[in-house]
């Protein structure tokens, strides 16, 4: 999988060669490899800008993703997510901001393939959320093994 990362966020870390490993490693259990997607770690302001302007929403959310025409490219899409909500989620849930980024990133991941949990069936959104915990246990568990 080809990986693009952008950080535009400077007071928090994140470490991008640990994104894209955690990545690659979804990307190898979705049978993603020849696929691209592009990343990009920003402030609430400028997610807040994206969410009202392509969602219709104000206020900043924990992230956006922007699929593409996948019939046309092997590019998935675009993923944005707002490092300064993912620390405030990261410290109301008690889990470190790297466990958050790595579900925002799965999250965000299954909305570029199609998954949904808003305006779906209970079924569809339970669906998801399954696919986000077998993903989120999998690299975890593949990660401390290594």
């Amino acid at each position: 999988m080809v990986i693009l990362i952008k950080k535009r966020h400077r007071s928090l870390p994140v470490a991008t060669a640990r994104v894209r490993g955690i990545l690659k490693t979804v990307a190898g259990l979705l049978q993603l490899k020849d696929k691209e997607i592009s990343v990009l770690f920003t402030t609430d302001e400028e997610i807040g800008e994206l969410n009202r302007e392509y969602r219709g929403k104000n206020g900043a959310t924990d992230v956006l993703s922007f699929p593409l025409d996948t019939t046309t490219c092997t590019a998935l899409g675009d993923i944005v997510i707002s490092v300064d909500t993912a620390q405030r989620e990261a410290l109301a849930a008690d889990i470190s901001l790297d466990d958050m980024i790595d579900a925002l990133l799965i999250h965000g991941l299954l909305h570029l393939l199609g998954y949904d949990h808003v305006g779906v069936s209970r079924a569809q959104a339970k669906e998801m959320r399954a696919k986000e915990d077998a993903l989120f246990f999998a690299i975890k568990n593949y990660h401390l093994t290594r």
